[in-house]
């Protein structure tokens, strides 16, 4: 049936399109229905045709509405353009003989064979290589990995796809490989996943007869093999328990939630350090009648937090799963399927699409744009943000999609503690704390290169710089580099560990980082913030930042090391005095411990949409 909009009245034919506009963002809540190019076009056309039909009257919900959907449209063909040339550049480089190694990876089928997870796909290549293997690791931790060699000298099969790569100089290789990973020694977590083509990993694709649970009973175990939505990666998530757990969960998902508020908060599944912990601890001393708060972490840990205190679940288990069934509410640090599983998802589609996810962040969001490809809207879509002020709240709405209503400015549940340990702390005048922040691939580095590297020659001079000034050097390893710790143990006085960091901030008179959001936790404190950025252009600050690099960065900047030396020589001089409250007041709305109180009634707010 038409529809001819020069029949529809002016008030009608506004409300048309609202409706419509409700209907789109409806679907959006479903991940797998989000609102998408079709839909923007699909507005801006109907509003076209409602304008010259003269049957349209512009008010401030109609800009909006015209505004956003404009908007969307041209960032898509942003991309869809940027793309386009890159292949295109790519192609002709292919051509000609003139392209860098490519390789490319679809993996199309998973499945259980003789109770191991086997995996097969295609990979393209353009080259010879001498070693493929598909990387089985534990998330975050590095020391808990296997590679599988993958054969790659299968023949090809015929079809147009293929003459397609002939002509492109590209070869496709039909490979399998059996994941024989020591599952039984290794805890219920997430394990991630890639393929390395001579030690570079490559960009894999999954189609989606890939995904799925899948149960060993021999084993007792259970794997759900899924995409993380934020990173747009394969993992797997791996549960000590057969398919009558999943059963049972499935039967659970269809009765209803508790009248009590259910909370399941967590960071990395690994870890208890940060504003999840902050806030569990909260809701469990004040013991609110309305909210039942469980948090989620590894049983051993890499902050030795106790699994066996009332409220506290091991990853993976059985009362973890129940849980967040159960949950009105998940609030996190980093992602949700750190704490919320995929598993639950594939379980229960409906619940876990239903619960209301908060977003308490690791950190303020001011200096990595980064970020945004990964927290955006489009991508995670969370329920609520939690940030401490309004610069950051406009951050998230003008950089991640986010509607203001989306975004609080509570402040950070672990500064309430900060702020309280601050008041009686008493700093040492000979003591400076180090936190660098790490780079990309350091982690991956034999100790013997990061030797060599850049970085750890630069933060090696400024240790020594500060040793010759008399002062106490104190360094916290940033999580990523803690296998590297070796190297500078000789440059420093003491290496701490990162459990330790509010306590010895306030035990020290300044902090010199480089990048890290710990910035911004010695700024709440008042402490002198130096910012050692050596590798500014390399590192992309100023493109990578939100904010002015000029005016608003989060402490005093050095770009070589003997301004950084004259700064700190002439902070102490002047007794550590504070010089930063104009940036202090830039990125803290509220100078209190009232920042956890704040959060619960956000908690329950979202809980009565649920």
């Amino acid at each position: 049936m038409k529809m001819d909009c020069r029949n529809l009245s002016r008030r009608h034919s506004r409300r048309w399109v609202f409706l419509h506009l409700r209907k789109c963002r409806i679907r959006a809540k479903d991940p797998k229905r989000s609102l998408s190019l079709r839909n923007a076009l699909w507005i801006l056309s109907v509003i076209f045709i409602m304008m010259i039909s003269k049957r349209w009257v512009t008010t401030k919900r109609t800009t909006v509405l015209i505004s956003k959907s404009a908007s969307m449209l041209r960032n898509r063909i942003k991309g869809v353009a940027s793309t386009f040339r890159r292949r295109a550049r790519l192609g002709f480089q292919q051509v000609t003989g003139t392209a860098p190694a490519v390789a490319r990876s679809v993996i199309t089928k998973t499945q259980l064979r003789d109770g191991k997870l086997v995996v097969s796909g295609w990979i393209v290549l353009n080259h010879t290589p001498t070693e493929v293997s598909f990387i089985v690791r534990k998330f975050r931790e590095e020391t808990i990995s296997e590679k599988f060699p993958i054969e790659i000298s299968k023949p090809l099969k015929r079809g147009f796809s293929n003459k397609i790569a002939r002509l492109l100089r590209l070869t496709r290789h039909d490979f399998e490989v059996v994941l024989d990973f020591p599952w039984a020694d290794v805890p219920s977590s997430i394990y991630g996943t890639g393929i390395s083509v001579d030690d570079r990993v490559t960009t894999i694709n999954t189609m989606s007869n890939a995904l799925g649970i899948f149960s060993d009973d021999t084993a007792g175990r259970t794997y759900c093999v899924f995409i993380e939505s934020s990173v747009r990666v394969l993992r797997i998530e791996m549960y000590h328990f057969g398919s009558h757990v999943v059963e049972d969960l499935r039967a659970r998902s269809l009765a209803p939630r508790s009248d009590r508020i259910g909370v399941v908060l967590g960071e990395y599944t690994n870890i208890a350090r940060d504003n999840g912990r902050a806030l569990f601890e909260y809701l469990h001393s004040h013991a609110d009648a309305d909210v039942d708060a469980s948090y989620i972490v590894e049983p051993n840990n890499l902050d030795d937090y106790d699994v066996n205190q009332p409220g506290v679940l091991p990853f993976g288990s059985r009362e973890h799963l129940e849980r967040c069934l159960d949950a009105h509410v998940c609030a996190f640090t980093h992602h949700r399927n750190y704490v919320y599983p995929a598993i639950i998802e594939m379980i229960s589609p409906e619940r876990y699409n239903s619960t209301r996810t908060l977003f308490l962040q690791h950190g303020i969001t001011a200096m990595k744009k980064s970020v945004a490809r990964h927290y955006s809207k489009n991508r995670v879509d969370y329920s609520a943000i939690s940030v401490c002020s309004q610069l950051e709240r406009e951050i998230f709405r003008n950089h991640f999609s986010y509607d203001s209503s989306s975004v609080f400015v509570t402040g950070f549940p672990r500064y309430d503690t900060l702020f309280r340990k601050a008041k009686s702390a008493e700093a040492d005048p000979d003591q400076v704390l180090f936190f660098p922040t790490w780079r990309a691939g350091l982690e991956k580095m034999t100790t013997e290169e990061v030797f060599d590297n850049e970085f750890f020659v630069r933060w090696q001079q400024a240790m020594k710089g500060v040793s010759d000034m008399g002062l106490r050097s104190v360094l916290i390893l940033h999580p990523m580099l803690h296998r590297h710790r070796a190297l500078f143990e000789d440059h420093v006085d003491e290496i701490r560990s990162t459990t330790t960091f509010q306590d010895t901030l306030l035990q020290s008179s300044c902090l010199i980082t480089d990048y890290s959001s710990v910035s911004f936790d010695a700024l709440f404190v008042k402490k002198p913030v130096f910012l050692f950025q050596f590798d500014q252009e390399s590192y992309g600050l100023r493109e990578e930042a939100f904010i002015d690099v000029e005016s608003q960065l989060p402490g005093h900047v050095s770009l070589s090391l003997d301004p950084l030396l004259q700064d700190v020589s002439a902070s102490r001089a002047g007794n550590w005095r504070f010089k930063l409250q104009r940036q202090r007041d830039t990125y803290f709305d509220a100078e209190d411990d009232q920042n956890s109180a704040r959060t619960l009634d956000l908690i329950k707010a979202l809980a009565m949409t649920n």
